[in-house]
C-alpha cells in the first residue's frame, strides 16, 4: 500500500500498519477454521500465538490495538463502516470504559510463551500466515487463561 493511496493516513498509523486489523482478522480465521472442523485445537493455537505475540511487541495496550483495529475495519469497508461503524465504537468504549471488561480483567502483558517470562525480543513475522514458523510449539492446556483475550479479536 502506498503512503497517501488510501483513506487511512500513514502518519496515525506509522509502522503498525493496519496490524491490529489485519491480525485479529487471520485469529479469527482460525478460530472458525477450528470451530468448523478445518484445524485441532493444537493447530489452530500454534497459528495464532505467534500472531498474538505480535501484536503483544506492537502494541501497547488493549485501547492501542482497538483504535487500529477499528481503523483498519474502516479501511476494509467503508460501507460497512457506514452502516455500522458507530456500533463497532460504541461497544470499544464499552469495553474501556467498564471496569468487569476482558481489558481490564486480562492484562496486556499476559505471558504468551508458555515458558514463564516475557519475551524481550519481538517474535518472528516470518510463516505467520502460512504456519511455516511457529516460535514454540504449544499445547491447548497451557493458554486456557489467554482464549479470553484471543477472543476480544474475534470481533467481525
Amino acid at each position: 500500500m502506498l503512503k497517501g493511496s488510501c483513506r487511512c493516513p500513514h502518519a496515525k498509523l506509522g509502522d503498525k500498519g493496519l496490524l491490529g486489523w489485519d491480525y485479529s482478522r487471520y485469529i479469527t480465521l482460525c478460530r472458525w477454521g477450528y470451530l468448523v472442523g478445518y484445524l485441532t485445537e493444537d493447530e489452530a493455537w500454534n497459528l495464532i500465538l505467534p500472531v498474538t505475540r505480535r501484536l503483544q511487541w506492537t502494541f501497547n495496550s488493549w485501547k492501542d490495538l482497538g483504535e487500529n483495529y477499528l481503523i483498519g475495519r474502516d479501511f476494509w469497508s467503508q460501507a460497512e463502516s457506514e452502516r455500522n461503524g458507530l456500533l463497532y465504537r460504541q461497544v470499544y468504549q464499552r469495553l474501556l470504559d467498564d471496569p468487569a471488561s476482558p481489558c481490564y480483567q486480562c492484562a496486556w502483558d499476559l505471558n504468551l510463551n508458555g515458558k514463564g517470562g516475557a519475551s524481550t525480543t519481538p517474535p518472528s513475522t516470518s510463516g505467520i500466515m502460512t504456519g511455516e514458523t511457529v516460535d514454540q510449539p504449544v499445547t491447548s492446556g497451557e493458554f486456557g487463561s489467554a482464549t479470553m483475550c484471543v477472543a476480544l479479536s474475534r470481533g467481525q
